[in-house]
């Protein structure tokens, strides 16, 4: 998990396809929390047991056009475990905390739901160049999610689609309040 980490994240955070995610620096979410809280352009979402509801498929069909990243992934992840009375149980999750490639691949989930419901809600075709500009509106960190208010209803939706819970409590997109990254900021 080490090494796929290693590479993967300097890779992602160097593209400018993925600026919207971010691994090792939450002061763009906290930045865009408290600009959120005095314009009201942007909401924060946080999730409800996010690394437990990221089901393995959607990493494994999120990861099919590089098939040597999929293999690396999938071979450094548990598929199953050993309960108490010795009965082998399949692992539907893709993986728990504590998994070096949770909190990435976690946000790599997100960022590709988010960027979906972009797409959808202003009636456009993903392409290279609609993903660099959408990707400038929205801030990913872990299951700390900020996007523009206008996109929010697409985002709650097809974030549900994917069997995801938005925290109701930590979650904000009217009002002054906003909450991300430890920052709480009100107007």
């Amino acid at each position: 998990q080490q090494s796929v980490l290693s590479v993967l994240v300097p890779e992602l955070e160097s593209n400018p396809l993925y600026r919207g995610i971010r691994f090792t620096d939450q002061t763009r979410n906290a930045k865009l929390a408290r600009i959120g809280s005095f314009n009201g352009l942007w909401a924060t979402l946080d999730l409800k047991e996010a690394s437990d509801r990221v089901h393995k498929d959607v990493v494994w069909r999120m990861l099919r056009s590089n098939s040597l990243l999929r293999a690396h992934v999938f071979d450094s992840r548990s598929a199953t475990s050993v309960l108490p009375d010795g009965i082998l149980c399949p692992l539907w999750k893709f993986a728990s905390m504590g998994s070096a490639l949770c909190f990435p691949i976690e946000s790599m989930v997100f960022y590709a739901i988010v960027l979906m419901s972009m797409h959808r809600c202003f009636d456009t075709i993903p392409t290279p160049a609609t993903i660099n500009y959408y990707s400038q509106g929205i801030s990913i960190f872990g299951d700390d999610i900020i996007v523009p208010v206008d996109v929010v209803p697409y985002v709650l939706e097809d974030l549900q689609l994917f069997k995801l819970k938005v925290n109701a409590a930590k979650s904000f997109w009217t009002g002054k309040f906003r909450e991300s990254c430890g920052m709480d900021a009100y107007g």
